[in-house]
């Protein structure tokens, strides 16, 4: 079986209902090197947790510790539900963790793609003040009003995207039907067309006889565009200009704001220190100016 170490597999074999009694580890075996653009390209395209699902389990994970219920046999009871195959393969692992002796914040540290290091930090808090049910509580609290200031965000966005794409549209119609209208109109004047008209006309006939070309270029450069912002240089770059942006830019500090703001409460009300609150609140926050001014907060308050 592949896994990262000892303990790794130790934990999955565990997870499978079986006792492991000897492991045999092949340490000749490299691990092949993986590519930035393949890191990129796989962090792009794997599945993650959809927020309303993982609302819906950590209340019902808080429901089931708050009635007695040992934290095990919770995550067991809740993996036999109709939940999606990523969050049940989590809990199954992260079950088999546990029975092996590990804590339920490292066990599920493991699977960052279903809980992030807000959730584990809080989670870790809640074990060491033993609150768990109250501490999964809040989580489902904050990811509920979280999950509130997003839709709120994309529906402020919304009809200015709608206005764009009926604009692209409608100079698109322009350029492909009209356009060559107006020059058979010209034409038959027998006059010469103005030099920018020439431009247009010339842009309306290249676009109707290459616009496979122009299709295969646009996807080119969104799927370049995407690929860039994936990388660390992209998302800096991208927030610096969402943030500064004249429109859309009071929408995106509001929004990450808001939601450092919040992310900080709970930590500081779930008993996490100031500085380490501090550090889980600018990685959530979701910008990059925003991380970067709390960085430089939490440099004022250690000195």
């Amino acid at each position: 079986m592949n896994a990262r170490d000892e303990a790794d597999a130790k934990i999955q074999l565990r997870a499978k209902q079986l006792i492991p009694v000897k492991l045999a580890v092949d340490v000749n075996k490299a691990s092949p090197k993986v590519s930035e653009f393949e890191q990129a390209f796989k962090k792009l395209t794997e599945s993650r947790i959809k927020i309303k699902e993982l609302k819906i389990f950590t209340r019902q994970f808080a429901t089931l510790i708050n009635a007695g219920i040992p934290i095990a046999d919770a995550l067991k009871i809740l993996s036999e539900g109709h939940i999606s195959a990523l969050l049940k393969e989590s809990l199954v692992q992260v079950r088999g963790s546990i029975d092996a002796g590990q804590k339920l914040s490292d066990s599920l540290k493991r699977h960052d793609r279903v809980f992030d290091e807000l959730y584990c930090n809080m989670i870790r808090a809640g074990e060491e003040a033993g609150i768990i049910d109250t501490i999964l509580l809040r989580l489902s609290i904050y990811i509920e009003k979280n999950e509130k200031i997003r839709n709120q965000v994309k529906g402020a966005l919304t009809m200015p995207s709608f206005i764009l794409v009926i604009a692209i549209a409608v100079i698109t119609g322009i350029i492909v039907f009209i356009i060559p209208k107006f020059q058979e109109f010209y034409a038959g004047s027998g006059k010469a067309l103005p030099g920018l008209t020439q431009m247009i006309v010339d842009l309306s006939l290249l676009i109707r006889s290459k616009w496979y070309v122009f299709i295969l270029t646009i996807g080119g450069i969104i799927g370049s565009l995407i690929y860039y912002v994936k990388t660390p240089e992209g998302k800096k770059n991208l927030d610096i200009m969402l943030i500064s942006a004249p429109v859309i830019g009071d929408v995106v500090q509001k929004s990450s704001v808001a939601r450092m703001t919040r992310t900080l409460s709970t930590l500081l009300s779930s008993g996490v220190g100031l500085i380490e609150a501090i550090e889980i609140a600018s990685k959530t926050s979701g910008n990059y100016v925003i991380e970067k001014a709390l960085a430089d907060c939490k440099d004022s308050v250690s000195w």
